[in-house]
Parts: structure tokens; sequence; C-alpha cells
């Protein structure tokens, strides 16, 4: 074979033709390489939110697997076969009312009969399902935000904010059952509006990167919004 002219060996090198890869077997399908699972999210909001950032060119690129929750029953399942395994006898009515706060998220469940069982053993069939420690601690925050509307409460409940993201926090969660504490007390009037106001400011934590500074916007709207009711009472 003579030598191409103008070409040199470092070319010729790469102008052999590329290995070809073997034949999938019958009725087996073949991915890419760089198709890789992108994530198995559970089918819930705060997921879909989490999965609408991800930028279009690596969701293009990626097999998105998306698993449902796990529905009540089976939640109240896992619990049993867990304290079965554990030695603990679980009443079914308590189960069950873990099984409702824990909102289909099992890893939820589990933390939720860790804090029973510390709280109370052997467990009671009326027995209070214990509240997690970042829930209980925006319940507090919310009550210092309906205590005190000013730019010194607003600092701190900002620091209070940071430090739950720090810890692993969804901000998604954060706003959602910060707005939820808030509305427990207000009238209808005003729990509309905080409604409105949470979903204007998720909407645009999932189009920034900062939610900090997001969650601490609507918490300056609800306080401004909340003073001025207060002054319109008391007028």
């Amino acid at each position: 074979m003579g030598r191409l002219p103008g070409t040199s060996s470092r070319a010729r090198r790469r102008m052999k033709p590329a290995p070809t890869r073997p034949a999938p077997a019958a009725g087996v399908r073949l991915l890419p390489l760089r198709r890789a699972c992108l994530a198995a999210s559970l089918a819930g909001p705060h997921e879909r939110a989490r999965h609408a950032q991800v930028i279009e060119p690596v969701r293009s690129r990626c097999l998105c697997v998306r698993v449902h929750a796990p529905t009540h029953p089976q939640i109240e399942a896992r619990l049993r076969a867990v304290a079965a395994a554990e030695g603990w006898t679980l009443p079914a009515q308590l189960a069950a009312r873990i099984a409702q706060a824990s909102d289909r998220n099992l890893r939820r469940a589990l933390l939720a009969l860790e804090a029973c069982k510390a709280q109370h053993f052997p467990f009671q069939e009326g027995q209070a399902v214990a509240a997690a420690d970042w829930e209980l601690y925006i319940q507090e925050i919310a009550a210092e935000i309906r205590a005190e509307q000013s730019p010194k409460r607003l600092y701190t409940v900002r620091g209070k904010v940071y430090e739950l993201l720090v810890n692993c926090i969804p901000p998604e969660i954060i706003m959602r059952r910060l707005a939820l504490e808030l509305m427990q007390k207000l009238d209808d009037e005003l729990r509309q509006s905080v409604a409105e106001q949470a979903a204007f400011f998720e909407h645009r934590l999932q189009e920034g990167s900062k939610a900090i500074f997001h969650i601490e916007a609507f918490v300056a709207r609800f306080m401004a919004d909340y003073k001025n009711f207060l002054l319109a009472a008391m007028a």
C-alpha cells in the first residue's frame, strides 16, 4: 500500500477505523455510555422541583428514572417489619398515625418511629407522634416572626433559616412548612395573601441559585403585610 501524499504517520494513525462494538443480544437494548441514570426521584412536589433545577443539557444526556413514593399501607408494613426486627410491639393505630404524618416519606416515618421510642417505650396506642427537630425549629421561627416585625428580627430569622439550609433541609421544604406555620393563626383574607406570596417566592427560588435570598424576601414580605394588618385592625 503506497503512502498517501501530504499525510504524516500521525495522521495515518488517526485515519484508522474505530473498533466496532459487539452487537447486543436479542431483546437487549444497550443505552449509550453517557446516557446513565440521573436519579431515582420520588414522585412528590419537592422532588419534581429539584428535578426541574437540573439544567436541560444535563437532562437531555441522562435517563431520568422516577420512583413513586410508598403508600401509607406500605409504610405501615415497613414500620411493623422494623419493629418486629428490633423486638418491639408496635400498635396498629400508632403505625397508622406515623404513616399519615410522614407525608409518604419512608425515611421520615422511620425517624418518627425512633423518636416515639425515645419519647415513650413500650409504645401506647394513644401516643402522640413526635415531630422532627427541624419541624420544631420552623415552628419556633414562625412564632418569632408573628411576635415581632422589625429589621432586627428579620436578621435573626435569616440566621436560623441559614442554619436549616446548612443542615441539608431542602429550601422548598423550609418555604412550605414556614408558610403553613404562619397561616395557622391568620384570618382567611391574610391567609390567602400568604399562600400567594409563598407560591411566588417559591417559583423565584426554583429559578434562582441562592435559596436564602428568596426565603428571606418571603419573610420580609410577610412581616410587612402582617404589620400593616395589625395596624389597620388597631385603628
